[in-house]
């Protein structure tokens, strides 16, 4: 019985119940038998003793019982309160599935296109912004001046007339026309200048005038005549029908300059070459990062597709031993539409090209080799084109996005077919579960594949 009623412990009376739970206590006098001899060989107590505390015990059972009895009516309530909080949750969550399926509904679509590598080494020509079909190409012609500070070596007098190259257009017949040693060419401001040897203009070509260079020289010396790049007129033609057919413009790459009249320092010639050298190292440089800078958007600026010329200024005296040797150098470049390029080597190398969107990968790392005298300010470019790259078909983005808006992951494979020129695309749909694209076009992203 000790190990019902243990001495010194709590009986099954004493366990506490919650407060919420608990009947108040029923005051009961608690009666212990007296204390018998116990047998100290056997440790067990006598008959009676045991008896009494075994109906003690079933008491108290009985008692608790009924007072769990009670425990469970009260919480029956509970019981129905379980139910609607777990009737919340499950709400809760499928409101939570509604959010994703729709905040968060967003597809996106990795696309292989169609390519093919090749090994270019093809030769090109290109026609100076040119509205029919082939291949055109822009100009665009850049100034800077340098200056390097010198030291003196002595004066002297100095007369010498501006000069530069012109170019000289027959827009009149296809006959070839004479032009004569001295022939003049004046400017818009009454300048006159004269080419240095007779030359002889081409006939035009259809509508393309014929054309050719030549010299020029101004009428006197003097810095006024330094005007750079101008348009010319032929005064020997006024009041015929070819004044307004002939006609002239300075070549941006050899600009009219040089002229002066006055007394100058002069410097070593050691000195001076060397410094217009320098002049012209700097001066490409800088030039250079402004055309890259200055190419179209869509266009491609080939390292090597361009010219430059510096002309000397007239020399300014820094001190009365000290002299600044200045130059005024020009960059001519030309430019290329990235896929007018593309399409037009596309058509010598491209398998199965029909003239559909394309474009070469990395097209700026081609290697640009110029040909025939190559002349930014030409009518006409030729060039060869050499590299190894890559052509990749185009296709129309957007388009294609407006198709698979709303549509199922099932209709991908026949949405794509309208597309020819994608081989292979991956789909992946946000959330998972949902198998239709979203509605909306922006929320579905495109990527190329890598």
């Amino acid at each position: 019985m000790q190990d019902i009623v243990p001495n010194g412990q709590r009986s099954i009376r004493n366990v506490p119940l919650p407060t919420s739970r608990a009947k108040a206590p029923i005051a009961r006098p608690i009666e212990r038998p007296a204390a018998r001899p116990v047998d100290v060989m056997s440790q067990e107590p006598h008959e009676e003793e045991r008896k009494e505390a075994i109906r003690s015990a079933r008491q108290e059972f009985e008692e608790f019982s009924s007072d769990s009895s009670s425990y469970d009516d009260e919480s029956s309530g509970g019981g129905k309160k379980k139910f609607f909080v777990a009737g919340g949750v499950v709400a809760v969550v499928l409101a939570g599935i509604l959010v994703l399926s729709t905040v968060f509904h967003g597809a996106t679509v990795t696309v292989t296109p169609r390519t093919q590598a090749v090994s270019l080494k093809d030769d090109v020509t290109a026609v100076k912004s040119s509205t029919t079909s082939g291949l055109s190409f822009q100009s665009k012609t850049i100034k800077q001046t340098g200056s390097v500070q010198l030291k003196a070596t002595g004066e002297k007098q100095v007369s010498t007339q501006a000069s530069g190259t012109i170019v000289i257009y027959n827009n009149y017949n296809s006959t070839a026309q004479r032009l004569v040693k001295n022939t003049r060419f004046e400017t818009p401001e009454g300048l006159i200048y004269r080419i240095s040897d007779s030359v002889t203009v081409p006939g035009k070509v259809g509508s393309t005038p014929g054309t050719v260079e030549a010299v020029v020289l101004a009428d006197e010396a003097g810095e006024k005549y330094n005007v750079g790049l101008k348009d010319f007129t032929i005064p020997g033609f006024k009041g015929d029908p070819r004044f307004n057919s002939f006609y002239a413009k300075s070549k941006p790459s050899k600009p009219l300059a040089g002229g002066f009249a006055g007394t100058v320092k002069i410097v070593a010639e050691a000195d001076l070459l060397k410094a217009q050298a320098d002049i012209k190292t700097k001066a490409t440089v800088e030039l250079l990062k402004q055309a890259e800078a200055q190419v179209p958007e869509g266009s491609v600026f080939f390292a090597g597709a361009n010219t430059v010329s510096c002309a000397p200024l007239p020399q300014e005296n820094v001190s009365s031993s000290e002299v600044l040797v200045k130059m005024e150098c020009a960059l001519s470049a030309v430019f290329f539409d990235k896929l007018a390029l593309s399409s037009q080597l596309a058509k010598m190398r491209a398998n199965g090209y029909q003239g559909e969107a394309i474009f070469i990968r990395d097209i700026e790392n081609l290697t640009f080799i110029p040909r025939d005298g190559f002349d930014p300010s030409a009518e006409t470019v030729s060039f060869t084109v050499q590299g190894d790259s890559i052509f990749e078909w185009a296709y129309d983005e957007v388009a294609y996005k407006q198709k698979l808006a709303g549509a199922t992951k099932a209709d991908v494979a026949s949405i794509t077919q309208a597309f020819p020129t994608i081989e292979k695309v991956d789909v992946s749909i946000r959330p998972f579960w949902l198998k239709t694209f979203p509605s909306e076009v922006s929320d579905i992203t495109v990527r190329k594949a890598l």
